[in-house]
C-alpha cells in the first residue's frame, strides 16, 4: 500500500510542479523526497548518513555481501531499505541517506535534531 501512495504522491507533485514557478516546484520536489525519507527514518533500526561521493555505495555493497554470506541470500541483490529484512526478519532495516531532504521536510534546517 505504501508503494501505491508513494507513486501517487510522486505523480501529483510532478503534475502540480508544471504550474508552479521553478523555485516553488523545486521546493515541492524536495518536500516529497523529505516525506519519503521521514517515512523510512521512522521505520528503520539504523541510519547511515553520509556526504555525497564519500563511499556510501561501497559500504552498502560490503554490508550486502556480509548479509548474503551469513544468511545465504541471493548474491545479485544489493541491500536497499528493507528488501533484506523482508527476506529474513533478523536482518535490520538500514536507512542510507545523504540527509539532503529530511531537514527540509521537518523544518530543522540548521540542526541534526532529526537524527538524535
Amino acid at each position: 500500500m505504501h508503494m501505491v501512495i508513494k507513486r501517487l504522491i510522486k505523480w501529483l507533485v510532478r503534475v502540480i510542479s508544471v504550474f508552479l514557478p521553478e523555485e516553488k516546484a523545486h521546493d515541492l520536489q524536495r518536500w516529497r523526497r523529505g516525506r519519503e525519507e521521514f517515512w523510512k527514518y521512522n521505520r528503520c533500526q539504523y541510519i547511515f548518513a553520509s556526504y555525497g561521493k564519500s563511499g556510501r555505495t561501497w559500504v552498502r555493497v560490503m554490508i550486502s555481501r556480509y548479509y548474503q554470506l551469513v544468511y545465504k541470500l541471493p548474491d545479485n541483490i544489493l541491500m536497499g531499505f528493507d528488501n533484506y529484512a523482508r527476506l529474513n526478519k533478523s536482518i535490520p532495516k538500514i536507512f542510507f541517506t545523504h540527509d539532503n531532504y529530511l531537514r527540509g521536510y521537518t523544518g530543522n534546517v540548521d540542526s541534526k535534531k532529526d537524527f538524535y
